[in-house]
């Protein structure tokens, strides 16, 4: 994994990198985001390779999303 050096590249273009949140359930998640702001990044906790990982952008689209993954 590249973990390291996509942080890297997140603070190099100025970007910030937060640790993010496990949950299975969508009302943590959207508080969550509230709390750091969107666009947020969503991804399934088993991986997925890739397959359902999403950039939202608003509350209905997290909602809509997390559906997916869960």
């Amino acid at each position: 994994r590249q973990k390291v050096a996509m942080q890297k590249g997140l603070a190099d273009a100025k970007l910030r990198f937060i640790d993010g949140v496990l949950t299975a359930d969508v009302s943590e998640a959207v508080g969550f985001a509230d709390r750091v702001g969107y666009p947020i990044y969503l991804k399934p906790n088993d991986g997925g390779g890739g397959q359902y990982n999403f950039i939202v952008h608003s509350e209905r689209e997290l909602r809509e999303k997390f559906k997916t993954i869960v």
